[in-house]
């Protein structure tokens, strides 16, 4: 019976050993089949990854070269910086002269539209528009850059040479110019002109020109300022320090300091160094 057995389990065995045998060749055929498929899949994703690479790369390069020109272009345009903040601040400051001489123009038409009310008011003369002009529009109509140039100029060559004040002011430089103009000073100061002629016409007199004469330096300096010489009309120099209440009041002795050289008065010069001092 053991022999029987022992035969019975070495057929099953023999058995097992023929289907394993004959299975074999399928599931080497199927691990095969699998290799091959995730070798495949390796490659692929092997492929995939040399193309990410490669279009990273580019990528990297691409945007390197448009660092590399950024950086190239910032280098050109670095020295033209200052050049065009220059430009921008020049453009500025011509818009805002224009504007100022707007508004000055726009003042003094105001004022002679006063003086023509207030001359029919009281049966007199109107002042004609060229006299009214005549005091500002020569400096309003000149831009700020060749006022200031002028007026550095006269105040160099109108200064004696010598004593400490008088050589500062043939070196003084004009950094800026303000314009200002008040119109209700402009009306009364063209008053005092005409109750000026009219007080010659009733005594029969005439102004009579400054002995000594004025320097030649403001008319050299300021060649188109028109000056009515029948009443006596110049340019001289005022040095203060009152310029707030001069703007608004005009010139006054009350406001004037007492240690003027002949007290409290409103003092003016025709050099530059005077009035300085």
């Amino acid at each position: 019976a053991a022999a029987a057995a022992a035969m019975g389990l070495a057929a099953a065995a023999m058995g097992v050993a023929a289907v394993m045998r004959k299975k074999l060749p399928d599931l080497i055929s199927i691990e095969n089949g699998k290799a091959k498929e995730q070798h495949a899949d390796a490659e692929k994703h092997v492929d995939q990854s040399r193309d990410l690479h490669k279009e990273k790369s580019e990528e990297l390069a691409r945007a390197q070269k448009q660092q590399e020109e950024a950086r190239t272009s910032l280098a050109e345009l670095e020295p033209r910086k200052e050049e065009l903040k220059s430009k921008a601040a020049k453009s500025l400051e011509d818009l805002q002269e224009m504007e100022d001489r707007t508004k000055s123009l726009e003042a003094l038409l105001l004022t002679q539209q006063r003086i023509i009310e207030f001359s029919a008011g009281h049966n007199r003369k109107p002042v004609p528009v060229g006299n009214l002009l005549t005091a500002a529009l020569p400096f309003t109509a000149m831009d700020t850059g060749t006022l200031a140039k002028a007026a550095q100029k006269l105040l160099r060559i109108s200064s004696h040479s010598g004593d400490g004040n008088c050589t500062i002011m043939t070196r003084a430089t004009v950094t800026r110019v303000h314009k200002v103009e008040n119109e209700t000073l402009i009306l009364n100061y063209h008053r005092s002109k005409d109750a000026i002629r009219e007080d010659h016409a009733k005594r029969s007199v005439r102004a009579q020109a400054l002995t000594p004469p004025i320097g030649t330096w403001f008319r050299e300096c300021f060649p188109t300022v028109k000056l009515d010489e029948d009443v006596g009309e110049v340019l001289v120099f005022h040095g203060t320090q009152q310029v707030e209440l001069i703007k608004e009041f005009g010139l006054d002795a009350r406001y004037a300091k007492d240690s003027g050289l002949y007290g409290s008065a409103v003092y003016f010069a025709e050099q530059s160094c005077k009035s300085f001092q």
